[in-house]
């Protein structure tokens, strides 16, 4: 299937409101998990359709705010078995479709543990069978958009907090009215 006018601009509108919501949400570090590497997969996936890309992302928040962005904790509730093994230096992870197990390489850190679980739990929510560019990059989309789901660390409310007293006093400062 060739690549639709549609793909770029989705892709766009999709990092852009994560980016937003991010930067809304306080969270610089957040926009940050939009990567590169989501805009080139899904550049290089034909196959991923407008309502595709639509379905990944709603899936995935609706999904990370029930599990508030925990790849572990959705795992436990949809009754996927995790297994951290030593895959090799080339394999992150994979899900079985027949098993319905997901296993992770145990020679990965802990963010990218995390990533990938959810990357592969993306496959299974998604009801990807074949390891297509276009289900990669589907899976992709739907663990950088679950990941973004996560509340702020107590740390990163704090920080928030903090941004917005000192906008206030700024605001005071420069005669402004504020609510």
């Amino acid at each position: 299937m060739m690549p639709g006018p549609q793909a770029p601009l989705a892709r766009d509108v999709i990092k852009q409101k994560l980016e937003t919501r991010a930067l809304l949400a306080g969270r610089p570090s957040a926009s940050a998990r939009v990567s590169d590497e989501l805009t080139a997969a899904l550049r290089a996936a034909g196959g991923v359709t407008m309502a595709n890309q639509l379905r990944a992302t709603s899936e995935a928040k609706r999904l990370g705010r029930e599990y508030e962005g925990d790849p572990e904790r959705m795992a436990r509730a949809l009754n996927v078995p995790v297994a951290y093994l030593d895959l090799g230096g080339r394999l992150m992870g994979d899900w079985s479709s027949i098993t319905d197990q997901v296993r992770i390489n145990s020679r990965l850190g802990e963010p990218e543990r995390e990533r990938t679980l959810a990357h592969e739990l993306g496959h299974r929510v998604l009801g990807h069978h074949k390891n297509t560019s276009a289900a990669e990059a589907e899976a992709d989309l739907f663990m950088e958009t679950f990941l973004a789901q996560r509340p702020p660390s107590p740390g990163e409310q704090w920080a928030q907090i903090q941004q917005e007293m000192y906008a206030r006093v700024t605001r005071a400062r420069a005669g402004r009215r504020f609510a």
